[in-house]
């Protein structure tokens, strides 16, 4: 096959730090490992619906009380996995454009809903503010590229401290066992993350990917994060 992807603007990590996976140019799918694990996101966005599905009104946990919320949710989980194979199949910049855009929507959702807790928003306060936010992000993410990873990190960061801060000042029943194994894997991916883009730990012909596996912890991440909140039961908001 001749090089599908020749006239699509590349990605800023190619030619050489599109992670340890080899590239391959004539092929339609450039890097397999990473395009096909990148569908566990996927596979989360489908499992956080047919758990809403299978959850009865509870008047004490938001999430059940306002189920936009989590088909909004859901939709930027699956954001991210269609987007992250479209970019390590093409390595193109608009599929890394949507791959961070959809990374971008994930962790501000719950920094936002966080917000939302302490403040009482109504829904409508809540997508405004998100999408306003997104926005904002897809704006620097076009015209700043190189700063992506530094701004994911930092929301990375807010998020764990509004977390943190939440949890304090509300004090509602919530099973922590979840945002510990949350953390948890997120930061296991990560390690792997680091060790693969450094190839450290590096077999670029190899269907064990050190980046597949950080999709496969973050995915579980994020199916983790989820299942924290949707145990909250606050009686103040019955």
């Amino acid at each position: 096959m001749n090089n599908f992807w020749a006239g699509w603007a590349p990605a800023s990590c190619m030619p050489t730090n599109c992670f340890c996976e080899s590239v391959s140019m004539g092929e339609l799918i450039r890097q397999p490992s990473n395009s096909w694990s990148s569908l566990s996101f996927v596979v989360s966005a489908i499992f956080i619906i047919w758990a809403m599905t299978r959850v009865n009104n509870i008047p004490e946990n938001q999430l059940a009380r306002n189920k936009s919320l989590v088909y909004l949710y859901a939709f930027s989980c699956f954001l991210v996995g269609v987007g992250s194979f479209f970019y390590h199949a093409s390595l193109s910049f608009v599929g890394q454009w949507i791959d961070v855009m959809g990374m971008y929507l994930s962790v501000t959702f719950f920094i936002l809903y966080n917000v939302y807790r302490l403040r009482t928003w109504r829904p409508i306060s809540f997508y405004f503010s998100y999408f306003l936010l997104n926005i904002l992000l897809g704006y620097l993410l076009y015209f700043y590229p190189h700063a992506r990873r530094y701004l994911f990190g930092s929301f990375i960061f807010i998020l764990i401290c509004s977390i943190i801060y939440a949890q304090l000042k509300l004090r509602t029943m919530i099973n922590h066992r979840y945002i510990i194994s949350a953390i948890t894997a997120f930061l296991l991916g990560f390690t792997i993350w680091i060790l693969d883009i450094k190839k450290i730990a590096c077999q670029g012909d190899s269907l064990l990917q050190g980046h597949a596996f950080w999709h496969f912890f973050t995915a579980l991440a994020g199916l983790l994060i989820y299942f924290y909140y949707l145990s909250e039961r606050d009686n103040r908001k019955v």
